[in-house]
């Protein structure tokens, strides 16, 4: 029996401006249809901080720099391999005016939600719901765990 973890790395971008929050809608996976923060994976030789941008620009059509990390995200699955995912609060640094474009393969929309629309409702995942209050400086707890039948996951605040 081999007991070897598979492991991946992930990053994301918190953009909040103006009570608004820009989340992508995924168009893969089992969350197809849910409402998430631009992000992905860490590529080969890439800082976690430098995915999350990349991943925005990639995601979204905008540029931006990163502010502070607002969380870490540890999380292993029923098949024990593990992804640790950084959130970054982020700002827009591209022009107002910049169009927000996505490869249709990946992202089914993007937009930008007003905050409590987003906390509330039921498409945008509940670790973006989290990611959003801690972001705002709502969360009162440092860490979370999360289990469910598929996965547990621990967040870091």
């Amino acid at each position: 029996m081999n007991d070897l973890t598979m492991s991946s790395l992930g990053a994301g971008c918190l953009i909040l401006e103006n009570n608004k929050v820009l989340l992508v809608k995924l168009n893969y996976g089992p969350a197809k249809g849910a409402w998430i923060l631009p992000g992905g994976m860490v590529e080969k030789n890439e800082a976690p901080h430098e995915a999350a941008l990349r991943e925005l620009h990639e995601e979204t059509g905008l540029q931006g720099k990163v502010l502070i990390k607002v969380s870490s995200r540890h999380r292993t699955d029923s098949k024990n391999r593990t992804n640790i995912y950084w959130v970054f609060l982020c700002q827009i640094t591209s022009d107002k005016d910049t169009p927000l474009i996505w490869p249709k393969e990946e992202i089914q929309e993007v937009k930008y939600w007003d905050v409590e629309e987003a906390m509330n409702s039921p498409e945008v995942r509940p670790m973006t719901q989290l990611y959003i209050k801690q972001g705002l400086g709502l969360n009162q707890e440092d860490i979370i765990i999360d289990k469910n039948d598929n996965r547990t996951d621990t967040i870091y605040f």
